[in-house]
């Protein structure tokens, strides 16, 4: 049982982490849009060189590891909780949790490399 409490504080201070990587990706995205938003949807956006494209790297950088990757601890912790009502909800909730942060992972990791193509096609 104390393994679980240890665990469990672990995940309550990775949620406190979140904030500050939530506070700079809020900057860096801000300033990518240089405080426009709507430049994402006319396109501005990827025609803003390599500075914004740089300021997007690192938002999408600091979304995946600081934002998401957090979300790692929560699935564990669900799981060892959910182990004694039930193997196939315990099973459930860690594939979804896991699938959830893989998913999110690979999207940021393609929008890094579709940023790179771009910069070197444009530049």
């Amino acid at each position: 049982m104390s393994d679980n409490v240890g665990f469990a504080r672990f995940a309550g201070i990775a949620s406190v982490l979140v904030l500050p990587f939530t506070i700079l990706l809020g900057v860096l995205s801000w300033a990518a849009y240089s405080g426009d938003v709507g430049s994402f949807f006319n396109g501005s956006l990827v025609s803003g060189g390599a500075h914004t494209a740089d300021l997007l790297r690192w938002s999408l950088l600091v979304d995946m590891f600081g934002y998401h990757l957090m979300v790692l601890p929560f699935v564990v912790l669900l799981w060892i909780r959910l182990q004694g009502r039930g193997e196939a909800l315990a099973r459930f909730a860690a594939f979804t949790g896991f699938g959830y942060v893989l998913v999110v992972i690979t999207g940021g990791t393609s929008g890094i490399g579709a940023l790179n193509i771009k910069v070197v096609t444009a530049g």
